[in-house]
């Protein structure tokens, strides 16, 4: 438990998009310990997985980033844990599953200050954070079954939580928009995690005497389910569409003209979907243009981005302006009618049993020391001046931009000499003129009689 007393969380983002300047705002202003934020959704996990596989380096959501940039120093100097769910590794034709805290858990444990995880429940994050801070465990589904809000929860050891917002920001906590967004996208009372089900049925959520500070009390947690959230996002084809505008009397008459016209215009059509909807409904006594105006949106898809050449969907749609309905008007940015790529998405429930939840802390901490019981040099007898190979062989080796050497002995009682004098700065002298202020690690191999640098 990092400290005794009880852990704040901020959270800064509920989609992509979100306020941009959510996090520096929390992190100047909100007195928290952790800040998380939810930055996938089923849509841009498919349109990052396109934007992927037209450029490598893309693919992820850039709205973390921004806001992490705009303030990494300050989080640094106050020591706060980033969570966020940021996953760069969307391809296309993938599925992501749903999953827990426990390596959100694993890799705070580790030392991590920044922990980007894949696709985590929306709950994952929070409960990560407090497991780590107050050593629950795994079968502590009482304390773990507690859901939260948004911006600030101060989570108590038993589970239970404070939910407030940092003081010099606008806006109202109060028991009424806890409720409201405690009722956000449940399905029954009770709240599915792949690593604990929240009982919500006897909730209570209170006002407290601290304006802006409610209670939250009364969940308790059950097992978690066998399954969890998969949602599957593969190429689905390539789209295209285009935008009518119509003002005046009998829009709804003139939309059934210019849907007509499409229906026999693309009669003969390879597409897998075509649609015309009708946006907004007829002004009565419009008083400019702009309210008496109504929209009609052609949208198509196809399997095959060669069935929507612009021969066969820009050009044909485009030669309707001299004989459509009186007042035509189409949007002139042709550029929506090139085709563009679509994925398709599949949520499904798959077996936890299946899914390995790993945890990778970058970059890696090699262990590195001295030896742990070192003798004084001069137990080892007289000394003379030699060179180091007479007594001891060596093998180097370099990956990239790393060298490395291991030295070792032919005897045993020959090891605890080498433990003793092949310390880091011993090795710093060895490299005489050519140390340059490099990183020095020392590991040792005491059953092989080797010091490796």
């Amino acid at each position: 438990m990092p400290s005794e007393r009880n852990i704040r969380i901020g959270n800064v983002s509920g989609a992509t998009g979100d306020a941009p300047h959510a996090m520096a705002r929390m992190v100047r202003e909100g007195d928290v310990d952790v800040i998380t934020g939810d930055w996938l959704s089923e849509m841009n996990i498919a349109y990052n997985a396109i934007a992927k596989a037209e450029n490598p380096d893309l693919g992820y959501e850039i709205g973390f980033y921004d806001q992490l940039s705009e303030c990494i120093e300050e989080v640094a100097a106050r020591k706060i844990k980033i969570l966020d769910d940021w996953d760069p590794e969307l391809t296309p034709s993938c599925a992501a599953a749903y999953i827990g805290c426990w390596g959100i858990v694993e890799a705070l444990e580790a030392g991590a200050d920044i922990v980007i995880c894949g696709r985590v429940t929306d709950a994952s994050p929070v409960i990560g954070a407090a497991a780590w801070w107050y050593g629950w465990q795994a079968d502590q589904f009482d304390i773990l079954g507690v859901d939260l809000a948004f911006p600030i929860a101060e989570i108590l050891a038993d589970g239970t939580c404070y939910i407030s917002k940092p003081e010099t920001m606008n806006g109202t906590v109060n028991k009424f928009n806890i409720t409201a967004q405690l009722l956000y996208e449940l399905q029954g009372e009770l709240y599915l995690n792949p690593d604990v089900v929240a009982n919500l049925k006897d909730i209570q959520i209170e006002s407290t005497e601290q304006e802006n500070r409610v209670y939250v009390c009364g969940v308790t947690g059950l097992p978690p389910p066998p399954t969890t959230k998969v949602m599957i996002a593969a190429p689905g084809g390539f789209q295209a569409e285009t935008t009518y505008y119509l003002n005046g009397l009998d829009v709804h008459a003139k939309a059934k003209m210019m849907q007509q016209q499409l229906a026999h215009l693309f009669g003969g059509s390879t597409f897998s979907k075509f649609s015309s909807q009708l946006y907004s409904t007829e002004a009565v006594d419009p008083s400019s243009q702009q309210e008496g105006t109504t929209m009609l949106r052609v949208f198509v898809q196809a399997r095959r981005k060669e069935d929507l050449t612009p021969a066969k969907f820009k050009t044909p749609i485009y030669s309707l302006r001299m004989q459509s309905y009186p007042g035509y008007h189409m949007n002139l940015d042709f550029r929506t009618m090139d085709p563009k790529p679509f994925m398709e998405i599949f949520p499904s429930l798959i077996p936890q049993s299946m899914i390995e939840h790993r945890t990778q802390v970058y970059p890696v901490q090699r262990p590195s020391y001295e030896t742990t019981s070192p003798h004084d040099l001069s137990s080892f007898g007289e000394t003379v001046h030699a060179p180091l190979g007479g007594v001891v062989h060596a093998r180097s080796g370099d990956k990239a931009n790393n060298s490395n050497v291991g030295f070792f002995v032919r005897h045993a009682d020959e090891y605890p000499w080498l433990q003793s004098i092949l310390t880091v700065e011993k090795m710093r002298k060895l490299l005489g003129k050519d140390y340059g202020g490099q990183r020095i690690e020392r590991v040792e191999f005491p059953r092989i009689w080797a010091v490796h640098l």
